[in-house]
């Protein structure tokens, strides 16, 4: 019978591992150093400390804090990742071809924009101004793919290569035949 975390009693290092476990982002070893264990040790005591469940319960239990806290969801990933894939780059300029203001583009074309640039080129002689905006906007091949995975649309396939006949192959036939005239 599995032991409630609130009954289990965590060792001062044990605790610390969990926690170092999130700050470390799961890299084992930097977070047994990091919770007191000797450097030339620490590998074999994170391993040993990872095939506890109460340890990998506790370190879930972080995790989840701390997708709670930063609001982070399967949902909101999903959302994030439609907002790129399916994002109408028109939605970013006005009717006349101008580039909006970001404070005037849609929430969805906002998410999907990865950066901007503002250039301001000013004539000396003259009182003009020349605005250049660059927008950067998020490849949207790989959250396409993502979705797509997620909704089980690509299926690894294997051909029957049983049938297959290799150069080889081929190279001992002719040799058989001619053998055989």
């Amino acid at each position: 019978m599995l032991m409630s975390l609130r009954d289990k009693k965590f060792t001062q290092r044990e605790a610390e591992f969990c926690y170092q476990m999130i700050i470390k982002k799961g890299n084992k070893t930097q977070a047994a150093i990091a919770a007191g264990y000797k450097e030339n040790s620490a590998a074999q005591y994170a391993q040993k400390l990872l095939r506890k469940d109460y340890i990998l319960e506790r370190i879930e239990q972080l995790q989840q804090k701390q997708y709670e806290k930063l609001e982070i969801t399967v949902d909101r990933i999903k959302s994030e990742l439609a907002a790129v894939a399916f994002l109408d780059i028109g939605e970013a300029f006005h009717e006349d071809g101008t580039l909006k203001e970001i404070q005037d583009m849609p929430e969805q074309v906002r998410r999907a924009i990865g950066g901007m640039t503002i250039t301001v080129t000013r004539n000396q002689k003259e009182t003009t101004e020349y605005e250049t905006k660059n927008v950067k906007i998020i490849d949207k091949i790989k959250p396409l793919e993502l979705l797509g995975k997620e909704l089980g649309m690509f299926v690894e396939r294997t051909a029957d290569v049983s049938d297959v006949v290799t150069q080889a192959d081929l190279k001992a036939r002719l040799e058989s035949e001619k053998s055989r005239k």
